[in-house]
Formats: C-alpha cells, sequence, structure tokens
C-alpha cells in the first residue's frame, strides 16, 4: 500500500499485481528467486528488479530532483 501510495503522489504509472494468483506468481519467478517475493512489495521498471518498499522510496528520492531535499 505504501508503494502505490508514494507512486501515485509523484506520478509514477504503477501496475499492481498481486501474487496470490498463480499467473502472477509464475510471472514474478521469472524475474527474481522463489524465496525473495516472500518479503513485499517487488518493484520493477520496465521488467528491471528495482527492490522493496524502501529501495522504491530511494529510488523516487533519486530521480525526482533535490536529491534527498525532500522526505518520502
Amino acid at each position: 500500500e505504501k508503494a502505490v501510495r508514494i507512486s501515485k503522489e509523484y506520478g509514477y504509472d504503477y501496475e499492481y499485481k498481486n501474487i496470490t494468483y498463480k499467473k502472477y506468481r509464475e510471472e514474478l519467478e521469472l524475474y527474481v528467486g522463489v524465496a525473495e517475493y516472500y518479503n513485499l512489495p517487488l518493484v520493477f521498471i520496465n521488467k528491471k528488479y528495482v527492490g522493496h518498499y524502501s529501495e522504491w522510496a530511494q529510488y523516487i528520492e533519486d530521480h525526482m530532483g533535490g536529491f534527498g531535499d525532500q522526505p518520502i
């Protein structure tokens, strides 16, 4: 929920995929190891793994200008 909130807040388009559905879980397993998705959320940009919520928040901060001037 926090990852979705900051995505909306900072104007990033996103697609939420619920891995309780087998097709999304199988898709995720193509990108990360099976054990990795037990720590959610997992954030990807153009199919490239960014990380979990804290890495996503850091990515937004690093790419929105100001570089650390605004808390997330």
